[in-house]
This record gives C-alpha cells, sequence and structure tokens, in this order.
C-alpha cells in the first residue's frame, strides 16, 4: 500500500502541472491527447468528440469488440475552475504530511487517474473481471456539462451500469445522493445617460439588477432543501454613465423534484421592481437531483465490495451536483464519489489524502473483479 502511495503521488503531481481550466479547450486537450496515447499504446479503442476552441474534446476509451449491454461505465472530468497561474503559492503540486497538493487534484484529477489505472488493468488482464470496462471523460463538468451532456447521456444508457469517480466521502465513503442543479441568466437593460449633467433621464441596469439580486437571494430555505446563490455579475461601463445593461448567473440546488419546481417558478416569476427596466430570464441549465432510489443497486454492489475487502463503505449525499445525476436521469444504476478522499475543492488549499486513494483503490478492484453487480 505504501509503495501504491508514492507511485501514485508521483503519477498525480505530473498530472496536476497540467491544470487546464474548463474554458481552455486546447489546454484541456494536451491533457486529453496524453490519456488517448496511453490508452492506445495499451491497446483501447478511442472515440473521441470534438469540442471546439472553449472546451476540450468527450474521450471514450474501451476495449476491442466490447459489448457496452454486459460492461460498466467509468465516468470522470479532466477540467478544472483554477486559471492560468494557479500552479504556484498553495497550490503548488507537492506532497506534504501524506497529502498531494495541486489545482484538481481532488475534483477530480485523482479519481480519473483511479479509473485509467484500472481500465488498462482490464485491457491487461482481461479475465479477471466479470464485466469489461470502459472510461468516459469529458472537458467541461465544471460548467455543467453543456457540451458533453448528451453524448454521456447516448453513451450511457448502452451500459449495465457507471461508476463515477468525483471526490468520496471522509472514512470509506461513496455518495448516493446528489442535489439538482439550475443555472439561470438574469439580465436588466436601462437606459443610458450621463451620470453628473443628466442623472434622471437615465434607468440603471445596475440598481434594478441588485434588487432582484436581493429576492433571489430569499429562496434559500434549508426546510425544502433548495438554495439560491448569484456567483456572478456585471454590468455598466464607466463610472459616469448610468448603465444601460448588467446580467448576473444564479445558481440554484433543489433535492428532489419538487423542489425544482419551486425554485423554477421563484425565478421565472420575478417581475422588474422598475417598470422602465427589462427584465430577462434565461434557464442554461438543468440537472435533475440524484436520488438513493438511483444509486440503491450499485451502492449494495460496492458496500458487499467493500465486506469481502475488510472495508466498511458508508453513503453520505451532497448538495454539489455531478455527471452521475445526468447518467441516473436516462435511467442507467450509478454510484458517485467512487475517488479519494481530501478537501478543498476549487479553493487554493486542495489536496486529496495518499492514502485514502490506496484505499479506494484497493475497493474499487474488488468490486470490480467480483461478481458483485448482477
Amino acid at each position: 500500500m505504501i509503495l501504491h502511495s508514492i507511485s501514485t503521488s508521483q503519477s498525480l503531481s505530473h498530472g496536476s502541472n497540467m491544470k487546464p481550466p474548463t474554458r481552455d479547450g486546447p489546454a484541456i486537450n494536451r491533457l486529453v491527447d496524453m490519456i488517448q496515447r496511453e490508452a492506445t499504446d495499451a491497446g483501447a479503442t478511442v472515440r473521441r468528440w470534438e469540442g471546439g476552441p472553449d472546451r476540450g474534446d468527450v474521450l471514450l476509451l474501451t476495449p476491442p469488440g466490447q459489448d457496452p449491454a454486459s460492461s460498466l461505465l467509468m465516468h470522470g472530468h479532466v477540467d478544472t475552475v483554477h486559471a492560468h497561474g494557479s500552479l504556484t503559492g498553495t497550490l503548488m503540486p507537492r506532497v506534504e504530511n501524506g497529502r498531494l497538493y495541486g489545482p484538481g487534484v481532488y475534483d477530480m484529477k485523482g479519481g480519473v487517474l483511479m479509473a485509467f489505472q484500472e481500465f488498462k488493468r482490464g485491457l491487461a488482464k482481461p479475465r479477471d473481471y466479470p464485466r469489461a470496462l470502459s472510461l468516459m471523460i469529458v472537458p467541461d463538468e465544471e460548467l455543467g456539462s453543456l457540451f458533453s451532456r448528451a453524448i454521456t447521456e447516448e453513451i450511457a444508457l448502452a451500459y449495465k451500469a457507471a461508476l463515477v469517480f468525483e471526490p468520496g466521502a471522509k472514512n470509506c465513503g461513496v455518495i448516493s445522493a446528489h442535489k439538482g442543479y439550475g443555472e439561470y441568466v438574469v439580465s436588466t437593460k436601462g437606459k443610458s445617460a450621463h451620470a453628473g449633467a443628466w442623472p434622471h433621464a437615465g434607468q440603471s441596469a445596475v440598481v434594478e439588477l441588485c434588487r432582484q439580486i436581493l429576492i433571489l437571494e430569499e429562496i434559500t430555505n434549508d426546510v425544502i432543501g433548495v438554495s439560491s446563490n448569484v456567483g456572478l455579475m456585471s454590468g455598466g461601463t464607466f463610472t459616469n454613465v448610468i448603465p444601460e445593461h448588467a446580467i448576473a448567473r444564479v445558481d440554484l440546488r433543489f433535492a428532489d423534484n419538487e423542489g425544482w419546481e419551486h425554485v423554477k417558478a421563484c425565478v421565472e416569476g420575478l417581475a422588474a421592481v422598475n417598470p422602465a427596466v427589462e427584465l430577462k430570464i434565461e434557464l442554461t441549465v438543468h440537472q435533475p437531483p440524484l436520488t438513493e432510489q438511483s444509486t440503491a443497486l450499485m451502492l449494495s454492489a460496492v458496500q458487499q465490495a467493500g465486506r469481502q475487502a475488510g472495508l466498511k463503505v458508508h453513503a453520505e449525499s451532497t448538495g454539489g451536483s455531478s455527471d452521475a445525476n445526468m447518467i441516473a436521469g436516462v435511467g442507467v444504476p450509478v454510484i458517485d464519489g467512487m475517488g479519494p478522499e481530501g478537501s478543498g475543492a476549487h479553493t487554493p488549499f486542495e489536496y486529496i489524502d495518499i492514502e485514502s486513494y490506496a484505499i479506494k483503490a484497493n475497493l474499487l478492484r474488488t468490486l470490480l473483479t467480483g461478481n458483485f453487480i448482477n
């Protein structure tokens, strides 16, 4: 296990130096290219969907001649929220006190590496695996998988079941439920005017948007499990101009479909406080919740494998969403949180626990080489 941890830290440190921001297609594809080359050398069949300059490509790795209906799909993303230039300071890739630090190591290069290592072993020793393994890697999960969603849903439908390698919960935990996720763009259009000479001739789009933001923040309700966060806003051109345009992006989370209908009604029911300013509302992302019913089959299999490996596997639910939501949404049994433990996702202090990588890799090996998934 110690040797495994050392090898893992070296592999992840190399990957941490490739920290593709989610909107940089060429940067993402440099990492995708590296994975593809290694997979091809190992004998994999490759399918690739071109994403364009503002996002990377989707990669599907399969064994030659695979029958998806009896196979398992492993899934992960390689984009990160970290900007170029973040390979310094607290995010400089390094190993300290049993932790590997670096941009994206927790969310979710650690999980992608784990899945990729097991995929290659499946190619080399197919008789060890009752079900063949495929690996899908997407480039835009941090943006809501706008490009890759349809591809993931189409491919996943052909498979027996799926495993998603987002970070695991503490103490050998997996994720059995995620909240659903919705994103709206709220924009306002007012009337510009010189702020000094004719301030009353203008109608401020920024002021109206700020009023709407205060209303949006009131949507959060812990009792019914919904939340609202205005994470981005912009507006105006110069300080001496009454702003004509303003825009905000709203993140909504909900535990079930009733919660979605509630937050949807709240946002789409907004009306301009100032009737002289135009208010526009546009839904850009909607992901259904990942429910415990959709993960029950795979959770049972993982827990059985855990008992055989001497591990007590527990399940947790989170407020975050992932591509597991979409896989479950098309009716495919799935489990999430198969990646290693750690902390600091989307922060300058992101890390994984190296020993947890070895533990989770052992769990994965036991699961995939046993007869637990019927």
